[in-house]
């Protein structure tokens, strides 16, 4: 009986530390780069000191680029609930997609103090692709500013999107436009950090912030009631209680603390292997 118990609690044992590990590196690329196969004895090394070194050189780049904010329309699931005659859904999916807008812009604006900011909408991604640098930017009103532009070189995505188990590796630039990311989708961030081709970046870059219970909002009702400006007049927009202002502001701050720490962990970095040139954009 005691020696059954005992394998047991070693079977046991032995899920629960797969569990533990599953859970501690679920955030980071599980498959290596097609162009660069793991070794038959399953050697990841080569793939790990690329991953080090392209988060260095990216957080080097990107203290003198900027994030570019990504803000949804929802233009698609709006039309879709106007075409199903569903006015009041499509008016109430508009005014969340505003209101939501609107806070991300004031967290960002007032928080986050790394680097240089932008705001577009998703659907100006592709002109921003193709080299577009103005005419495309919001300013504090959500509308396209055409004084605005950009001047930076380097930047980076930033989405309010979940976090995944990516299906890729490290591709080359020239690839980059054909890869699509897929995987399984862990968590939900409150923004997530991606190239400009849109696939996430890789640890050891901080490169999401989570919805974590860290910025509880105690004691508050379910809704959240925020005022936008529509058609000349002031809407009331209730919205869950976890986009509240003073919770997405801390979490503005705690992306532009840890890209800051990231930074001076790495600053001096000089990258030496030609070989990782393909992968910097």
């Amino acid at each position: 009986m005691a020696l059954q118990l005992n394998k047991l609690v070693l079977v046991l044992g032995l899920l629960l530390s797969g569990v533990l590990c599953a859970q501690k590196n679920s955030d980071n690329i599980t498959r290596p780069p097609d162009d660069d196969p793991v070794s038959p004895n399953g050697d990841f090394s080569k793939f790990e000191k690329r991953r080090k070194n392209v988060a260095k050189w990216q957080i080097k780049e990107l203290k003198d680029g900027a994030i570019i904010v990504r803000l949804q329309t929802n233009k698609l699931a709006i039309e879709k609930l106007r075409k199903a005659g569903n006015e009041e859904g499509a008016v109430k999916k508009e005014n969340e997609t505003i209101a939501l807008n609107k806070l991300y812009y004031r967290a960002f604006t007032n928080h986050f103090r790394f680097c240089k900011l932008y705001f577009i909408y998703t659907t100006s991604t592709d002109s921003l692709l193709k080299g577009v640098r103005k005419g495309i930017f919001l300013d504090s009103n959500l509308v396209t500013n055409d004084s605005i532009k950009l001047d930076v070189a380097y930047y980076l995505l930033a989405d309010k999107d979940v976090v995944y188990n990516s299906s890729i590796g490290f591709v080359s630039e020239e690839q980059a436009p054909k890869v699509r990311e897929a995987g399984t989708p862990t968590k939900q961030a409150f923004i997530v950090l991606k190239n400009k081709y849109g696939h996430q970046l890789k640890n050891p870059f901080p490169y999401f912030v989570l919805y974590n219970s860290f910025f509880k909002s105690e004691g508050l009702d379910k809704d959240y009631i925020v005022a936008i400006q529509k058609n000349g007049q002031v809407v009331n927009v209730p919205l869950d209680k976890q986009y509240r202002q003073e919770r997405l502001n801390k979490m503005a701050m705690n992306l532009s603390r840890e890209l800051g720490r990231f930074y001076e962990e790495n600053k001096t970095f000089i990258l030496k292997d030609k070989d990782l040139e393909k992968y910097l954009y």
